[in-house]
């Protein structure tokens, strides 16, 4: 939290300062298994699944108007006047929303013979990242979204 500032508007008679607030927002959900079982006395398997999805938000909000009526702020290209004079709660000078989403799993097997052991193991991930700026482009677009797939063989 701390002081905002901004140029002062000859046609209001607004605060030129507002407290404001940096806020993170995440939220995540998923499911961790894993199973063991002994198909015989010489081969015991383990195999597992991993997902879990959250979306984080980043954002700075207008906490206090430090008595005034409004703040007005103009140093984007993307607001219009009308966007340019905030209230309580209005957001501005960033609000970004990540996800990711995840999925992998695994199998891994040992057979014993005698007094040789033989390991074997696999296992696959996909990671789904995306990144949304809800202030590019302006009110009349669509927020702008960038998405990166990640994934990965393990053997």
């Amino acid at each position: 939290m701390g002081l905002h500032g901004s140029e002062h508007h000859p046609d209001f008679a607004g605060e030129t300062r507002v407290w404001i607030a940096g806020h993170s927002v995440q939220w995540t959900v998923g499911v961790i298994s894993k199973f063991t079982h002994e198909l015989n006395d010489r081969l015991p398997v383990e195999a597992g699944i991993d997902w879990r999805t959250a979306a984080i938000e980043h954002y700075h909000t207008v906490r206090d108007l430090l008595g005034g009526t409004g703040y007005w702020h103009a140093d984007s290209d993307f607001w219009e006047d009308g966007q340019k004079l905030w209230q309580l709660g209005d957001r501005f000078d960033y609000d970004n929303r990540n996800t990711v989403d995840w999925l992998g799993g695994f199998v891994q097997g040992r057979y014993t013979r005698g007094s040789v052991y033989y390991y074997g193991r696999a296992g696959y991930s996909t990671i789904l990242y995306s990144y949304e700026d809800r202030f590019r482009g302006g009110s009349n677009a669509s927020p702008y979204t960038v998405v990166r797939p990640h994934r990965r063989l393990l053997g």
